[in-house]
């Protein structure tokens, strides 16, 4: 999971970057596979905190909560990109 959030958060960074299609191809392909393998190992720590009668109440509950930040983080990036008419700003704000 560690070398899978270090390359999302590298990715994150140098998407502001990608000014042509072939750098945001490629940018999108590693933050993908990456992505793929965090959101899968996510709730495997939750998983292992009590017995297995439990695991679908403690997954459940993770993931309500970590839904807000979902909900709530694309039109926050949104907001920002009509705002300042560009999306480095944006990648700015999704890297930190």
């Amino acid at each position: 999971m560690s070398p899978a959030t270090f390359i999302i958060g590298a990715t994150t960074y140098a998407w502001p970057f990608a000014r042509s299609t072939a750098p945001l191809v490629i940018i999108s392909i590693i933050y993908g596979f990456t992505c793929g393998a965090f959101v899968s190992l996510l709730p495997k720590p939750v998983m292992n905190l009590g017995d297995e009668g439990d695991i679908g109440r403690r997954v459940g509950m993770f993931l309500t909560v970590i839904a807000f930040g979902a909900l709530a983080g694309p039109p926050i990036s949104g907001a920002i990109n009509k705002r300042t008419n560009g999306f480095e700003i944006v990648g700015t704000f999704a890297g930190e």
